[in-house]
């Protein structure tokens, strides 16, 4: 929690009117439950925030489907929501 919260004091303190936060880190390393939580405790604080997935904006659903079929099931998940 305190990592989340200091990450978040970060972002806000930057000379941006919105501030945006990239994630990056191998496969099942916690991206996307980092990004749960500083958008939770965003919105405690009363802010706007969204997680979004890079997945979704380069490998549109029908090629992750065919990818699961071919390579791993897991692949026709990969920035689904």
């Amino acid at each position: 929690a305190a990592l989340v919260e200091s990450l978040l004091d970060e972002a806000l303190a930057l000379p941006m009117a919105i501030p945006v936060l990239g994630i990056s880190g191998l496969s099942g390393s916690g991206k996307s439950t980092l990004a749960r939580q500083l958008v939770l405790a965003a919105k405690r604080r009363g802010l706007a925030a969204q997680a979004l997935s890079l997945d979704d904006f380069y490998l549109p659903l029908r090629t992750r489907q065919v990818l699961a079929r071919r390579v791993h099931p897991l692949l026709a998940l990969r920035g689904a929501r």
